[in-house]
């Protein structure tokens, strides 16, 4: 359907906007299979926002020390810029409605959310094997951001945390800093850095402290998810954040 749509949608000469749009048309035909499926968590929930933002920190934050020693020059904003950051929050939710919702829940055979949520993010990775410049360190990082983006919408209850985290990854990394995302053509970015970052083409995804934040932030929120779960109310509760099971 996507490569259906990509012809369709032919007309649109900006890639990141096109992918956008083609991404939420082929998820809103996708939902109502979805809803086929047993819930493994809810879909729109909020809780655990202290986690997630801690998470959200200890990811962030050496990125942004980087760049700060790259010496970043402001090139100013422009509404191009707007328009693909837009672009890219569509992207971005519909990633994640089909890895860390549809494809997550579908891969939870018996109950099994763990192997849902291993085996979606084998295959969120497995999507970028064809990116230019891909690398193995790259998408084995790749396969760790999808576990952390699974647990946290474990902890939270729903995609709306995962879909913002990963928007915003893709944003600061490739329109604020103006770095290679995943291998993709560099897009309009706030600031430019004089020197190169420590890491190949395929971009941040690929370096040694993107493991180390991915593993941190993981270990972060299992740590919260296992602390939610033991507490009072918590069974309840995520049976009110699930949509009723057809």
């Amino acid at each position: 359907m996507q490569g259906w749509l990509d012809g369709l949608f032919g007309f649109v000469a900006e890639d990141l906007l096109r992918f956008g749009l083609i991404g939420s048309i082929a998820a809103a035909v996708m939902i109502p299979f979805w809803r086929l499926v047993p819930l493994t968590t809810g879909l729109c929930g909020t809780r655990g926002s202290g986690s997630a933002a801690a998470a959200s920190t200890t990811i962030f934050i050496p990125f942004i020390l980087v760049a700060i020693t790259l010496h970043p020059s402001f090139n100013g904003l422009s509404g191009e810029w707007f328009v693909l950051a837009a672009a890219l929050l569509l992207l971005a939710a519909a990633e994640e409605i089909l890895c860390r919702g549809f494809l997550m829940d579908v891969l939870s055979f018996s109950g099994n959310r763990m192997t849902g949520l291993a085996l979606s993010s084998v295959i969120f990775a497995w999507f970028h094997l064809w990116n230019s410049h891909a690398s193995i360190a790259g998408v084995l990082n790749i396969l760790l951001a999808g576990i952390l983006f699974g647990l946290l919408r474990f902890t939270s209850g729903g995609l709306i945390y995962p879909t913002l985290l990963h928007w915003l990854w893709n944003l600061v990394t490739g329109m604020v800093f103006g770095w290679s995302v995943s291998g993709h053509i560099t897009l309009p970015t706030l600031f430019t850095c004089s020197e190169a970052p420590p890491w190949g083409a395929f971009g941040p995804e690929e370096s040694l402290i993107m493991t180390v934040v991915m593993l941190g932030g993981s270990i972060i929120l299992f740590t919260s998810l296992r602390k939610t779960e033991a507490g009072p109310g918590y069974v309840q509760n995520a049976r009110n954040e699930a949509r009723p099971e057809n």
